[in-house]
């Protein structure tokens, strides 16, 4: 009975003693954490993702005469339950991770833009850096201290708490695209303990100033490691931000990621486009021989569901009627292919309607696909109401937008007329992209 007492002992003490013996010290882990996380990132491969972005619209809890950030946020802390939906949009664009920074595009476009990111934003909230800024600059430049251990999802992770002053911050907040400016911000991170590397970072702005008419946002990202070029690559695989407004309003964005790829060696980034003539080359860019002015008769016959479609999705279309140059002679009959994005998916809960907007691109003719430029216009569309985009959202010229009063909107096809215009004016871009912020 003895040594039978004694080996239940035994099995009882072992494993709080070889586990006590195995929990690593605080610092250890965030060194070898830290070693690993830099490491990464001075080799990072050169890959895209594709980046999927709802986000949600809530109304304040109740009316309020001019509160405080202090009282909006203590507000939000205490609250048990969820505000009213007022609507949601969704985004899907392409995100590559490029030297230190993030660049956008449509999914799918032809080369990354540097302004694709403020302009599909409209009045809602976007966040970038999750990819290696927010980490290369909390690991290399913040005040750091542990703060205890958790279990969640089996794993055994170390907390963390970190501060990030104003004065060595790059936390950029823009502010209708026009004025920018720098916020300091502070947080947590997770690392895993046994694998020492990042599972979750929490980022919590310092309070934001009273003419981005926001309080604070708050973006909490977790990590996954994804087989890219042969290697493990540290990515983002969901992040959710929240955006409290000085009126007790909040906006959710949940952002996905999916297919994350390296580039393949034929593939080319480009940022600008090339002015030949300038750099000496011989190739030119074929010109469309459709005039100004044609009309013309269009369908989509992309199906747009609002469970799944998004704004950044492309779409294709058919001619319903021939476009004619000036003398009447047919250049593009019935029947041919037009390409095009959407530019808007948005549902608006509280009067029940959704609303999309879209755009065209390309057109082919002759087995060649040429730039298109149109108008287009809804008044064909019974008995659902048209309107053009309202001025809170960018000016996107030839961009049309339209309202169905539906729960759930699901379009096997779109019909409506256009008009062709010439091309819009060149603007001048810097050379070079912008690394995203």
């Amino acid at each position: 009975m003895y040594r039978l007492l004694a080996c239940i002992a035994l099995l009882v003490a072992s494993p709080s003693s070889s586990s006590g013996q195995r929990l690593p010290d605080p610092a250890v882990t965030f060194s070898q954490s830290k070693q690993r996380l830099l490491a990464d990132m001075e080799r990072l491969p050169r890959y895209t993702c594709v980046q999927t972005i709802t986000r949600r619209y809530y109304l304040p809890p109740f009316h309020w005469t001019s509160p405080s950030c202090k009282d909006v946020i203590a507000e939000h802390e205490k609250r048990t339950h969820e505000l009213t939906l007022r609507g949601w949009d969704r985004l899907r664009l392409d995100v590559t991770v490029a030297g230190s920074g993030e660049i956008f595009s449509w999914v799918g476009a032809a080369r990354f833009e540097e302004e694709t990111f403020a302009a599909v934003a409209g009045n809602g909230p976007l966040v970038s850096g999750d990819f290696g800024p927010f980490i290369g600059a909390i690991f290399r430049d913040s005040a750091v201290k542990f703060q205890g251990e958790q279990f969640i999802e089996g794993h055994r992770l170390l907390e963390y708490s970190y501060d990030m002053p104003q004065n060595i911050s790059k936390y950029e907040i823009d502010m209708n695209r026009k004025d920018h400016y720098i916020t300091g911000y502070s947080g947590t991170f997770l690392l895993d303990r046994d694998d020492p590397d990042l599972f979750r970072l929490l980022v919590r702005t310092a309070e934001l100033r009273e003419q981005s008419g926001k309080c604070q946002a708050i973006s909490e990202v977790e990590y996954e490691r994804v087989p890219i070029h042969g290697s493990r690559v540290l990515v983002p695989r969901e992040t959710r931000l929240l955006v409290l407004g000085r009126n007790g309003e909040e906006t959710r964005n949940t952002t996905t990621y999916a297919d994350c790829h390296e580039y393949s060696s034929k593939s080319v980034l480009r940022f600008d486009a090339v002015d030949v003539e300038r750099s000496g080359g011989s190739a030119q860019r074929p010109e469309s021989p459709i005039p100004a002015g044609s009309h013309f008769d269009w369908r989509i016959v992309t199906p747009i569901d609002s469970d799944t479609a998004a704004a950044g999705d492309p779409v294709e279309g058919v001619l319903r009627s021939p476009i004619r140059d000036k003398k009447g002679n047919i250049i593009a009959p019935v029947g041919t292919h037009i390409h095009g994005r959407l530019l808007v998916l948005a549902e608006h809960s509280g009067r029940e309607y959704f609303e999309i907007g879209l755009k065209f691109e390309s057109i082919d003719i002759n087995g060649t696909t040429l730039p298109f430029y149109a108008n287009l216009h809804g008044e064909s569309i019974v008995p659902f109401e048209f309107r053009w985009a309202p001025q809170s959202r960018p000016s996107l010229a030839g961009a049309a937008w339209f309202i169905f009063n539906t729960k759930h909107l699901k379009l096997d096809h779109l019909d409506s007329i256009g008009v062709t215009t010439l091309p819009p004016p060149k603007e001048e871009k810097n050379n070079g992209a912008k690394a995203a912020r």
